[in-house]
């Protein structure tokens, strides 16, 4: 039968001497992650100077994009997803308005993983 026991360590990260308190069961330090999306969204686009004219081209295409990342937060007018996680830290995050998002797509629920602590 598996132990059940929880506690709570403080796991150092070494490269930044940064620490986070995290729940330690029986397979180690527990991380609690956020889900893995998959979103498209239309991006704006932007043309540099002074443009002849005041008309616009209705032929204008629309840049479809596609993101994938972790969600991180979700509001009424945006959404925001990075693209990597520590223990203790995000990195390479994208907010989008949540006019121009088509879809998201869930690839991944959130889920307790376990961290890798090396001795050297």
């Amino acid at each position: 039968m598996a132990n059940t026991n929880v506690d709570k360590r403080t796991i150092s990260n070494n490269r930044r001497g940064s620490s986070k308190s995290c729940d330690v069961d029986e397979h180690g330090p527990a991380i609690n992650t956020y889900a893995a999306v998959l979103i498209e969204w239309l991006d704006a686009e932007h043309e540099f100077g002074w443009q002849e004219g005041n008309e616009l081209d209705d032929d204008e295409p629309i840049l479809n994009c596609f993101t994938i990342g972790w969600l991180m937060k979700e509001t009424k007018t945006h959404v925001k997803v990075c693209q990597t996680l520590t223990m203790d830290n995000h990195a390479q995050t994208l907010i989008i308005p949540r006019g121009m998002i088509v879809s998201i797509t869930i690839l991944q629920q959130p889920q307790k993983r376990y961290a890798t602590i090396s001795k050297r």
